[in-house]
């Protein structure tokens, strides 16, 4: 087998070398991106690691073909996915794996290589083999350019699916999310078992069937594309300002394919993934190798126009009296950037007072049997704090948790409001036995329930 993995890239310069480097890392034989309507350092970069690589990275300047997409009315990404297609076939690959720059096929075990796996699940022969999404978890106090893994993560399974096609099937055309077959049904899922066409709205096999879905949604697959939609606030910000000419020829101004800052409700509840911190630390090193100096210097000059790309949406947003950001609501729902929060204030625009709870562990530890909780959490508008708090474990058991208020340096670097002692230190009243299944909050004069799939931190506690 030779297999090659493809994505079409606008101004993605910060997350190429990481992206080139994770799948050749895991066994893929060559990375190629097609670029398009660049205006950051890209082609610097590929032209970097293209040395770097010994030739195992490729790219292409494709700003012809979107043009003529655009004038035809054709969808650049697909157009570009097919002709990459029949190169790859030219060129002697056997298998194409077609995903997004924010996207890493990923082994479950962290181990496995794109070859291995392939043989593991008998699937070397299967015409078209779909690998599902694992979303990233939007953490609000995530760094911005954070490593992709560790030992401890919270990803959301989701129905849609990025595939990997033999160069060798009748393939009739190239899609986003898979392929269309000429008389063949030879569909496979990661698991190895065949990907059936049961409902009417999986459009062509670009999103499993929920009868299929639902048997596997409990459980990360043994592979899957681990999509880091968010990443931190500040991307996500500045990842806005692409647009989608790629996709649709939308002129639009922002990115519109994006809920906010919140899990999308579509996916799962957060599972947790743990990788052997021996692989994690193999995997650091080999990145570590991997950078250059000249990678390194290319890495200043793209992430800071990942600044200045945030700094131009917040300038879009301010614009004719704040036209774009009341319109878009919905793309900046939970974000809590301090630069969105002083739009809300300007326009005196969002949820009505009272409404808006920021809830944070930052820190779950077991002393001398009891459960002890640092963090914090307040109203955003009437700027209360926690004033009392309960635990119910998965033994049914209620603890109240006592609360000692503190200072918090967190809060108050990620928020403008946050009062100045709404970090606090909680302790259970009794020794803890199970694991958590809810956690209740007082704030002010009402309780809250705080939703363990939006606060991962918090579900990580199964002390037994």
């Amino acid at each position: 087998m030779k297999i090659k993995v493809v994505a079409i890239a606008k101004d993605e310069a910060a997350y190429l070398p990481e992206w080139c480097f994770h799948h050749l890392y895991f066994g893929f034989d060559a990375c190629e991106v097609w670029l398009n309507s660049i205006t950051d350092n890209s082609i610097e970069v590929c032209k970097t690691l293209v040395t770097r690589t010994q030739n195992r990275f490729s790219w292409v300047m494709a700003d012809d073909l979107l043009a003529s997409c655009n004038v035809k009315g054709k969808n650049f990404q697909t157009e570009a996915y097919n002709t990459a297609f029949g190169q790859a076939r030219r060129q002697g690959f056997s298998h194409v794996l077609f995903i997004d720059l924010d996207e890493l096929w990923t082994p479950h075990d962290f181990q496995s290589s794109i070859h291995d796996y392939l043989a593991s699940k008998d699937l070397a022969q299967v015409d078209v083999v779909s690998f599902n999404w694992a979303i990233d978890t939007p953490l609000h106090l995530r760094p911005a350019y954070s490593r992709p893994f560790s030992d401890l993560m919270w990803v959301h399974n989701n129905r849609h699916v990025k595939s990997l096609v033999r160069t060798s099937a009748k393939v009739e055309r190239i899609n986003i999310h898979t392929a269309r077959l000429k008389n063949s049904e030879n569909f496979f899922l990661a698991d190895g078992r065949p990907f059936k066409l049961l409902e009417d709205d999986q459009h062509e096999r670009s999103l499993m069937s929920r009868q299929q879905f639902e048997v596997r949604e409990k459980r990360l697959a043994g592979a899957f594309i681990y999509h880091r939609i968010y990443r931190s606030q500040h991307e996500y910000l500045s990842s806005l300002d692409k647009g989608r000419r790629h996709a649709s020829n939308d002129a639009r101004p922002l990115k519109l394919n994006r809920l906010g800052y919140r899990s999308d409700p579509k996916s799962t509840k957060a599972k947790r993934y743990n990788i052997d911190q021996q692989y994690i630390n193999e995997y650091e090193a080999a990145w570590g190798s991997f950078l250059t100096s000249e990678l390194v210097s290319h890495q200043s000059s793209s992430r800071a126009f990942v600044t200045n790309r945030y700094e131009t949406v917040l300038t879009k947003l301010q614009e004719n009296d704040c036209y774009l950001f009341a319109r878009y609501q919905g793309l900046f729902h939970s974000v809590t950037d301090k630069g969105i929060q002083r739009l809300r204030r300007k326009l005196n625009w969002g949820p009505k007072p009272g409404s808006i709870n920021y809830v944070a562990v930052t820190d779950i530890s077991l002393f001398s049997g009891q459960i002890v909780l640092k963090g914090y959490g307040f109203n955003l508008h009437s700027r209360k704090v926690i004033l009392g708090a309960t635990l119910l474990s998965s033994s049914g058991r209620e603890y109240s948790l006592s609360i000692s208020p503190v200072t918090s340096e967190i809060a108050a670097d990620a928020f403008d409001r946050a009062p100045e002692k709404c970090g606090f230190v909680m302790r259970s009243d009794a020794q803890w036995d199970g694991t958590i299944t809810s956690f209740c909050v007082t704030i002010g004069e009402h309780d809250y329930t705080v939703p363990l799939d939006f606060l991962p931190s918090i579900s990580i506690l199964e002390v037994n």
